[in-house]
C-alpha cells in the first residue's frame, strides 16, 4: 500500500503594465474601470517575485504472502524558495459594455531555495527491526511554468469573477526520492505538475 500528500503555498508580488488595442466606444458604462472607451483587446505584461513553500509526504507498507508487515517507509520533502517571475495575459472583450471576456495567460519563474528531505525505512528481519535513514538539505534551483485559459465576468468596476483551466509544472521537484529509497515508487518522474479547474474572485481598488 502507498499513500501520498502534498501542501503547496505560493506567494506572488507583481507589477503589471497593460496595452490596449481596437478600442470600442461604449460611453461611461464600461465595466473595465481603466478605459473609456472599452478596449476590444488588451495585453498585460507582468514582472514580479514568486515565493513557494512545498511539503511532500510519501508512505509505503509492504506485506509478505501471509499478510504480515515486512517493511514500511516514510519520505518527507520540503522546498522553500523565491525568485523572479515574468508573465503575459491577453484578453478579448465581448458585449456592448465589455463586461465579459475570454483570457489566456502564461508565466515562468525561477526559484532558488533549500530542498530538505528525510527518508526512514523500517524492515523486519527474523524478528529484528532494522532502521535505515537518509537525510539531506541542499540548495536547489526550480523552474516553474504555467498556462491558464478561461472566461471572466466583471459585474462592476471593482469586481471581477473568472473561471478557467490551469496547467502548472515544477521542474526538478518530482517524486524520485521514493523510487531511490527502495520503496514501491508512486512515481519516478522528476517533474511535479498540476492541472485542473480554477475559480477566482478579484477586488480592484
Amino acid at each position: 500500500t502507498a499513500n501520498s500528500n502534498i501542501d503547496v503555498n505560493i506567494y506572488d508580488l507583481d507589477f503589471s503594465k497593460r496595452v490596449t488595442f481596437n478600442k470600442v466606444p461604449c460611453g461611461t458604462d464600461c465595466c473595465n474601470p481603466c478605459f473609456v472607451p472599452c478596449p476590444g483587446w488588451d495585453v498585460e505584461f507582468t514582472l514580479g517575485v514568486r515565493g513557494a513553500d512545498i511539503n511532500r509526504e510519501y508512505s509505503t507498507t509492504i506485506l509478505d504472502a501471509t499478510g504480515a508487515q515486512k517493511s514500511t517507509g516514510q519520505v518527507d520533502g520540503r522546498f522553500v524558495g523565491a525568485g523572479p517571475r515574468v508573465g503575459i495575459l491577453g484578453r478579448r472583450f465581448f458585449s456592448p459594455s465589455g463586461c465579459w471576456h475570454v483570457y489566456g495567460k502564461g508565466s515562468g519563474a525561477l526559484l532558488l531555495g533549500s530542498w530538505e528531505r528525510n527518508i526512514d525505512r523500517f524492515t523486519e528481519n527474523n524478528g529484528v527491526t532494522l532502521l535505515t535513514t537518509s537525510n539531506g538539505d541542499h540548495p536547489r534551483m526550480i523552474p516553474v511554468t504555467e498556462i491558464e485559459v478561461g472566461v471572466a465576468y466583471q459585474p462592476s468596476r471593482w469586481i471581477n469573477i473568472s473561471a478557467g483551466w490551469l496547467f502548472q509544472t515544477w521542474w526538478d521537484l518530482g517524486a524520485y526520492e521514493a523510487a531511490s529509497a527502495s520503496f514501491i515508487p508512486l512515481d519516478d518522474s522528476n517533474i511535479m505538475s498540476f492541472d485542473g479547474l480554477t475559480v477566482r474572485g478579484e477586488l480592484t481598488f
